[in-house]
């Protein structure tokens, strides 16, 4: 039932409007039941939805440095599924401690 619910997150999380609700419809899943195997890996959905578009962001960022493509950081943010550039850089520093631009000046 998790992997399920996993592959439903990573095909449609670059969809900004995506959220625990969609996650439970497209499983056929209540909500309740989807947030209660969250909560029993110690996560909520939401969180997981916004793992999976930073590390879309990271791959997308890391992509930019190496291939000098010189792509946006906030039409990174739109690919990752991201709908407000602020909440992304909020979110990008919660989580990695620095801004995204940071790992354009430091690609690892």
């Amino acid at each position: 039932m998790f992997a399920r619910i996993c592959g439903v997150i990573s095909e449609r999380f670059a969809d900004p409007d995506f959220g625990p609700a969609d996650v439970a419809v497209e499983t056929g899943l209540s909500l309740r039941y989807v947030q209660k195997l969250f909560t029993a890996r110690s996560s909520t959905c939401s969180r997981f939805i916004n793992s999976a578009r930073l590390e879309r962001a990271v791959f997308l960022l890391k992509r930019r440095s190496l291939m000098k493509t010189g792509q946006p950081i906030r039409e990174i943010a739109l690919a990752s599924g991201f709908g407000d550039y602020a909440h992304f850089n909020r979110t990008f520093r919660r989580k990695f401690g620095h801004y995204p631009s940071f790992l354009l000046q430091h690609p690892k």
